[in-house]
């Protein structure tokens, strides 16, 4: 396979609708195109670890150039940002180096201003320099491709020859899997259209890779705001089909010593036991992944028991949880949103749609979620810690203690309840009832990392400095990639006036989230009582690009310029503080 094939239109896709961007931010490093798609692609595992060993961590989605200046590029991918934003990169290379362009979804020039991705690249090529903006129109998103040769690679992986029956046993499992996804995505908008998009997609002979393609084509043709989301179908269903080693349709298939027998004469799987390949099979693989926090395997799992029964509720429902776990929300929320339309009376889906919502900032919606739970099933803990939660997010604190006062009187064992009811304390100024609190939870669960943060955050409150840092360490210990846990520590070591331990845990803060707004402010906090003011300065400009009203941030600035002798851009960056009621 070329990894740098440009991807070409065929007939029927230009035809389909195509998807215009709008401006892009334009990149140069000094590396080859090579040597950037390889540190983009280890930039991107940093934060979004591979979901399968089949898969890459972005694809070359299906694209149309529309600049009348530029040449076009001669690579294309996409992938999704730390933030989980979608994103197109766009390369050209020449003798000095190498050319990129970001374009994100949406319009607006500001969209620009934060792209974590840059961050997490420049960390890995000290090159990258960013060069202006290309203006919008450029460039469009069509549907992917199906590569020539999709089926005789996935079969040269696995080992089996690429025979007449092979393809077309191949090929037919890929076409359904093809549906099943475009299915999902219709059937959340309306559940009779999905169904005859289904019907009106049968495979009535000649080429499989046209079926599936055009399967691809005429859902981007129904509604072109799909297309960022299905630009991975292909490479998604090439890893669920080779992660599936022990499934029926590998065995088959012939082996190089075989001779060609028709698939209708073949002989059925021997199965005595009924679930060798069934749905609730791979229900209970998926449930063993996620135990293990293996969501990418339990995500395949799940895909795998819906492409068997594509209305199978607990699948639907595993399958969001899973889509949270790994941060992509939206996904979830079609998921969620198909559950409901199978059965309006799902208690889970309701719940942990609103639970979705939440972790999406929506957070009346969400409550609203947690309720419509509540009066479908009012002894369900589950849904009183929910709805805790999310009046706790809306500074609810007397409600949310009467919510998880709910949850453990139906489970008085129930540790998140207790280790949250612990914050809801903290946050009412209760601080002896939060510590007493907190420590039941750690009672029940010594490696609950959260109750572990809440202490903390109670101990720092109460000035016990050198016990928070204790209790943030066995956080730590816990996960050493708890984003909470090291910016709480950096606070603390701050208030110890520690600034130099302080700003390498800011610092770590900022690797693990390079938009976390109050690290990089406190980073310039520290920088300053350091006397280091040009890194302050940057600091405090770098969060006004996250956030332009962001009133600390204007008044460090004022003070650091002050430092720096440069009165006037003070006075400018005071009087803007004001203005944002500073």
């Amino acid at each position: 396979m070329n990894l740098f094939r440009k991807r070409g239109l065929s007939d029927k896709m230009n035809q389909a609708r195509v998807s215009l961007f709008g401006s892009g931010r334009r990149l140069r490093s000094e590396r080859t195109l090579i040597d950037c798609l390889t540190t983009l692609e280890t930039s991107i595992f940093s934060y979004r670890p591979p979901e399968s060993a089949y898969r890459s961590a972005y694809v070359f989605p299906g694209w149309r150039w529309h600049g009348l200046q530029e040449k076009p590029p001669e690579t294309v991918i996409s992938f999704n940002d730390s933030n989980n934003d979608f994103l197109l990169a766009a390369f050209w290379s020449d003798r000095s180096g190498t050319e990129c362009v970001l374009f994100p979804l949406g319009n607006g020039d500001e969209r620009l201003l934060s792209l974590p991705i840059i961050d997490h690249w420049h960390y890995r090529d000290p090159s990258l320099r960013s060069i202006g903006v290309i203006p919008g129109g450029q460039i469009a998103l069509a549907p992917p491709l199906v590569p020539d040769q999709f089926f005789d690679e996935i079969l040269k992986i696995a080992n089996f020859p690429s025979t007449p029956f092979n393809l077309e046993t191949l090929g037919m499992e890929i076409g359904k899997m093809f549906l099943a996804r475009a299915h999902q995505f219709i059937a959340s908008y309306d559940p009779g259209s999905a169904d005859r998009f289904i019907q009106s997609h049968r495979y009535n002979g000649g080429s499989l890779q046209n079926f599936c393609q055009s399967i691809l084509d005429d859902l981007a043709a129904w509604n072109p705001d799909v297309l960022p989301y299905v630009q991975d179908t292909p490479m998604r269903v090439r890893a669920i089909v080779l992660e599936l080693a022990k499934a029926p349709m590998w065995e088959q298939l012939e082996r190089l010593s075989q001779s060609p027998t028709p698939l209708q004469d073949r002989a059925p799987i021997a199965d005595p036991d009924g679930i060798h390949d069934s749905p609730e099979m791979w229900i209970k693989t998926g449930i063993a992944h996620m135990q293990n926090a293996r969501y990418a395997e339990a995500l395949v799992a799940y895909e795998r028991a819906l492409v068997m029964d594509p209305n199978y509720i607990d699948a639907w429902n595993n399958k969001g949880i899973v889509l949270r776990n790994l941060g992509r929300y939206q996904e979830a929320l079609v998921v969620y949103d198909h559950v409901l339309t199978l059965n309006p009376n799902d208690v889970l889906a309701w719940n942990n749609k609103g639970n979705v919502l939440s972790n999406m900032g929506r957070l009346e919606e969400a409550l609203a979620h947690s309720e419509q739970a509540l009066i479908l099933a009012p002894s369900n803990a589950g849904c009183w810690y929910c709805k805790g939660c999310t009046l706790a997010d809306l500074g609810r604190y007397q409600e949310a203690l009467v919510a998880y006062d709910h949850a453990l009187t139906l489970n008085p064992n129930y540790t998140d309840a207790w280790s949250n009811k612990g914050y809801a304390f903290k946050a009412l100024g209760c601080y002896q009832e939060a510590l007493i609190t907190c420590g039941r939870a750690l009672n029940l669960d010594p490696n609950h990392i959260d109750a572990w943060n809440n202490k903390g955050s109670v101990l720092a409150d109460l000035e016990c400095y050198e016990e928070a840092l204790v209790a943030y360490d066995r956080a730590l210990a816990l996960n050493p990639n708890d984003v909470l846990a090291w910016f709480n520590k950096g606070n603390v070591l701050y208030a110890l006036k520690q600034y130099e331990k302080a700003l390498a845990t800011y610092d770590r803060v900022r690797v693990l989230d390079p938009n976390h707004i109050d690290a990089w402010n406190n980073k310039g906090i520290m920088l300053t009582y350091l006397g280091r003011y040009e890194e302050a300065l940057a600091a405090y400009s770098h969060v006004l690009t996250l956030d332009p009203n962001h009133v600390n941030a204007w008044n460090n600035k004022g003070v650091v310029l002050r430092m720096l002798g440069n009165l006037p851009e003070a006075e400018a960056a005071e009087r803007h503080a004001r203005e944002l009621g500073g």
